[in-house]
């Protein structure tokens, strides 16, 4: 049994503080020193959604996304840019949702994207990623550190309706291994 639940990642911790302490990340001020980079960011993002077919935009930033899990699962320490370009990526709530969808159907594996986004951005830059990792993580059955990302998500952005969904879902006891996938509206 122990070899299996730690195969599925859910690894005994000696108490709740260890558990948690993956999503404390950088101290404020090392995240602080990215918001000139995430303006920057926010503003290419708004022309390139401005000038261009908003769709293929998304669909580019969500194929970043996608890479940047990829090359993170292989240990690949992520750039600053790269940081603050899928972070502003995230607050998009159409890239955010197909994120979502991919992380809720385990289509491709994000964990460490998403760690080290969280782990990296400021407020409120880092309230889809910690709220994404934190559905990820009830999805592996971790229901006491998606709670906690969820809060830590809403206390960064207090308007991050997502992140109360995901409190419901653990706190009303749903089976995270049982409960059907989300689906687009009309999919």
């Amino acid at each position: 049994t122990a070899a299996e639940l730690t195969y599925a990642g859910l690894v005994a911790h000696p108490d709740r503080a260890s558990l948690l302490a993956g999503l404390t990340g950088r101290p404020e001020p090392a995240r602080a020193k990215l918001m000139p980079a995430l303006h920057r960011a926010e503003q290419r993002l708004t022309t390139l959604l401005q000038s261009q077919v908003p769709e293929r935009v998304r669909r580019s930033e969500l194929a970043a996304t996608t890479r940047a899990g990829l090359d993170c699962e292989l240990g690949e320490v992520l750039s600053n840019r790269r940081i603050t370009r899928l972070g502003v990526a995230l607050r998009d709530t159409a890239i955010r949702d197909e994120v979502w969808l991919a992380v809720d159907s385990r289509t491709v594996s994000l964990g460490q994207l998403l760690h080290q986004l969280h782990s990296a951005l400021p407020a409120p830059y880092d309230a889809a990623p910690m709220f994404l990792y934190g559905w990820d993580r009830w999805r592996s059955g971790s229901g006491t550190l998606a709670c906690e990302a969820a809060d830590r998500a809403l206390r960064s952005d207090p308007g991050y309706s997502a992140a109360r969904l995901l409190i419901e879902a653990v706190q009303s006891g749903l089976d995270p291994h049982s409960t059907p996938c989300l689906r687009k509206p009309g999919g």
